[in-house]
């Protein structure tokens, strides 16, 4: 009887310890710029209470990719019949690389639709009847392209990530309409001699979405006078890139992030104050 009362006793103790970890886990992430966005996040097909399962490659408000290329539908508030807020869902093949939110390329070196429209299937396969196919084939060329993010589509400027640890600016562009689009210029817009080995990144123009993860870094972007620009409507905010030391510290508790949405492994979600 007295060894079950220790049993219980211990494992009661490593519940409420490990509870209060998450609080101040919660707290930190807080104060570091985030604030708490709805009800707990459920889905234990790719983590649950104990471990995390599968670790996420892309995630978007809608969807989320794991690393080994399988595809969750996500639904942030209201769950599926499944009583998660993810379901699984058959691709054709498994995805390597994203271009925004809209197109994946598979391992079979096909691209897919990431997003439904009026006559195109989600998950769809990419023809040459799409009138940017030219475009999405240039840009996934590289077998090392890992992410790809639009930064201006009327001058076919690109930022892209490879799996050598730099992000690179490409532009594309052609003569004429006739004429077949080709790579103008590329060169490395950020360094991992400067920055270290980049795993991921997002740039949205001047905003506090853009970041930066480095295997031993992450930086992020922050109003610099956030008071003023908040209170005055004539006052432009201004941003800073800066080293956020605290998401770096809890970076075995995130399992996702795209700049604006982090979700933890004990499924918590937050949002970024912009």
């Amino acid at each position: 009887m007295r060894k079950k009362a220790v049993c219980f006793f211990a494992i009661l103790g490593m519940i409420v310890f490990c509870g209060g970890c998450n609080g101040t886990i919660t707290r930190d992430i807080r104060h570091s710029g985030f604030s708490i966005s709805g009800s707990q996040f459920v889905c234990d097909d790719v983590f649950s209470k104990e471990i995390v399962y599968q670790e996420i490659f892309y995630l978007d408000s809608s969807f989320l990719i794991t690393k080994n290329g399988n595809v969750y539908e996500v639904s942030l508030e209201q769950k599926y019949s499944n009583k998660q807020n993810c379901k699984k869902v058959e691709v054709p093949t498994n995805f390597i690389a994203v271009l925004d939110n809209k197109i994946a390329k598979g391992s079979d070196n096909k691209l897919y639709y990431l997003t439904a429209s009026s006559n195109l299937e989600k998950y769809s396969e990419v023809t040459p009847a799409d009138n940017s196919y030219e475009i999405y084939s240039l840009l996934f060329s590289d077998d090392g392209v890992i992410k790809v993010i639009t930064v201006n589509q009327s001058t076919g400027t690109y930022f892209f990530l490879k799996n050598d640890g730099n992000v690179y600016k490409s532009v594309i562009s052609r003569d004429n309409y006739q004429s077949p689009y080709r790579l103008i210029s590329t060169s490395v817009v950020y360094d991992s001699a400067e920055y270290g080995n980049i795993i991921d990144f997002n740039y949205s123009g001047n905003l506090v979405s853009n970041y930066i993860i480095t295997d031993q870094t992450i930086y992020r972007m922050r109003k610099k006078n956030s008071k003023e620009c908040s209170k005055y409507v004539d006052i432009e905010c201004e941003y800073e890139s800066f080293n956020d030391e605290t998401l770096y510290n809890y970076r075995d508790k995130i399992l996702g992030f795209n700049g604006n949405l982090l979700i933890t492994t004990y499924g918590k979600k937050f949002t970024v104050v912009g």
